[in-house]
């Protein structure tokens, strides 16, 4: 399970809170404060890390099952790529966070 969400969860995450810290530009503005910003893009990456850091205890968990070859080379696949697409999407996050931190939102 954490392999999935690490693999598609983590993106679906990314995306989200880039369209909520958008979406709170305008109300951030108008209150003059960035905490709600703050505050998505905090969760994303805490979210992230949670997912990621889940998929590589999964993948250590799962060296000592046993399965026929090309079910054992799915998985393998799966859980090679689970954890660098969680931490690449984590990373993500992390830059736009930035952008949140650096620019202010009424700028315009």
């Amino acid at each position: 399970m954490w392999n999935w969400l690490a693999l598609l969860g983590t993106p679906v995450v990314s995306l989200t809170v880039l369209g909520l810290g958008f979406a709170l530009v305008t109300p951030s503005c108008a209150h003059q404060t960035l905490a709600w910003v703050h505050a998505v893009h905090a969760a994303g990456v805490v979210l992230g890390l949670v997912f990621s850091v889940g998929a590589a205890r999964q993948r250590a968990a799962s060296r000592d099952r046993l399965a026929p070859a090309d079910m054992q080379a799915r998985r393998h696949f799966v859980h090679a790529m689970a954890l660098p697409v969680g931490l690449l999407f984590t990373l993500v996050m992390v830059a736009e966070w930035f952008v949140a931190w650096v620019l202010s939102p009424c700028a315009a």
